[in-house]
């Protein structure tokens, strides 16, 4: 997985191209940010509190083929 696809996909959140990456716990927090453990993976996190999603093959996926589709 490449950090960069996932913060462009988010970037296009923030300007409402696509839908926002939510809070597994409260939908009324903040966005998904992305990050990196010590590892180099990547994993997605909430500001509000501190819920953490690793994205698997799937979502992965479709983040990158919308980012592809919409850098067209």
């Amino acid at each position: 997985m490449i950090i960069q696809v996932i913060n462009k996909y988010l970037l296009l959140s923030d300007i409402e191209k696509t839908k926002p990456l939510l809070c597994g716990l409260d939908k009324d927090h903040p966005r998904l940010f992305a990050n990196l453990d010590e590892e180099d993976h990547v994993y997605l996190y909430c500001i509000a509190c501190n819920y953490k999603l690793i994205p698997g093959a799937e979502l992965y996926s479709n983040i990158e083929k919308v980012v592809r589709e919409l850098s067209e």
